[in-house]
């Protein structure tokens, strides 16, 4: 999933700019990292279901409201 929609979906959140974040996790130099790295999201695997014609071609849209459980 690209980054910037793991982004987006983080800064809908609790963690809307890297200041309340940063709070959290005084040690990580940015967001990039947290989405990033093995020890944080980065091997995070999300699954979706349904067609896999529909799955492969997933709008950022419907990506999006994945992560946010809007769809």
């Amino acid at each position: 999933m690209s980054r910037h929609i793991v982004y987006n979906a983080l800064r809908g959140g609790l963690f809307s700019r890297f200041n309340p974040f940063h709070k959290y996790f005084p040690h990580l130099s940015s967001m990039r990292e947290f989405i990033e790295s093995d020890d944080y999201l980065g091997s995070v695997e999300i699954t979706f279901q349904g067609n896999s014609t529909e799955i492969y071609s997933l709008s950022n849209k419907a990506q999006l409201e994945g992560l946010t459980g809007i769809a």
